[in-house]
């Protein structure tokens, strides 16, 4: 019969390390009293430690609970620290069984770690992303005109009043009469065709402007294209801070970085650098690159 069945208490050393038994989820764990004795009140060790939980045939305690992930949890009792490898990437399942075994220290562990700050940051990014840090902005105007001065030559007959416009490039257009009226001499087209030189001036100023601009999209977070258009700036999330004394973890150059008003913040003036944070901090990888035109196409890795 098991010696805690008994209900006696380890009140000597040699008690202290004596081995328990912990079948959880049909994978066999052993431990000491010793590593369980802070827990003596608690709701599901607790009965184990003072011998009023059932054992089974082979003298364990049984516990119907993941048996792969407590081996953090049962080192979590040994240790009193949270050991997991860097591929780790069940936290949420080891999450849930923190709260089953109300060990709120450890959940606290958890939620501070770095991997679990990473993973959480990372399930609210977009699976694809498009990225464009122009290079060389080639406009063409949509609308074109004749620089030259256009002569006209009129044509009566009874039918139709056309009037046909020539230029030395070639260039002709027909302007039917019914629609042809002048006041003082100018047709009323003059003034229509100066207002579309204007619109389209315009819209060629906005084109270039916006064919200059960093695009990302769909936008992501700690990530801000400046107002010039032409840099991005970079808050690193909390998870990053915490992991490094600085924005340096990121791999990239502080000569080659200008710093801002925050300590945190760093902007961002190359293509490569944007690159290297997408790859570092979000986990993104590359599926294709325009180097030409300045595209890049994302998405976000396993």
């Amino acid at each position: 019969m098991n010696w805690l069945q008994k209900g006696s208490r380890a009140d000597s050393k040699g008690d202290l390390l004596r081995t328990i038994s912990l079948n959880i989820g049909g994978i066999l764990y052993f431990t000491t009293y010793q590593a369980l004795q802070p827990l003596e009140g608690h709701p599901i060790f607790g009965p184990i430690l003072c011998g009023r939980a059932k054992v089974s045939e082979d003298g364990s305690y049984f516990v119907d609970r993941d048996g792969v992930i407590f081996r953090v949890i049962i080192n979590y009792l040994r240790s009193n620290a949270l050991y997991v490898s860097e591929s780790f990437d069940e936290w949420d399942l080891l999450l849930e069984e923190t709260r089953f075994y109300q060990l709120t220290a450890l959940e606290e562990l958890i939620m501070r770690h770095y991997g679990y700050q990473r993973m959480s940051f990372r399930r609210e990014l977009p699976r694809g992303i498009y990225v464009c840090w122009p290079t060389t902005v080639i406009v063409r105007e949509a609308f074109s005109r004749p620089s030259a001065p256009v002569t006209e030559t009129k044509h009566f007959s009874s039918d139709n009043l056309f009037t046909h416009c020539s230029t030395p490039d070639g260039f002709q257009g027909s302007y039917n009469a019914d629609s042809f009226r002048g006041i003082k001499g100018q047709p009323y087209e003059h003034e229509s065709m100066s207002r579309a030189e204007d619109n389209r001036k315009a819209s060629g100023n906005q084109l270039a402007h916006n064919a200059l601009r960093i695009v990302i999209a769909p936008p992501l977070p700690s990530l801000e294209v400046c107002s010039d258009g032409r840099s991005v700036r970079y808050t690193p999330p909390a998870h990053e801070c915490q992991n490094c004394a600085d924005a340096d973890k990121i791999t990239i150059s502080t000569t080659e970085v200008r710093a801002t008003s925050s300590k945190q913040d760093v902007l961002l003036i190359k293509v490569e650098q944007l690159v290297t944070v997408l790859l570092s901090a979000y986990g993104y990888v590359i599926q294709h690159w325009n180097e030409k035109e300045g595209k890049i196409f994302f998405s976000l890795g396993s």
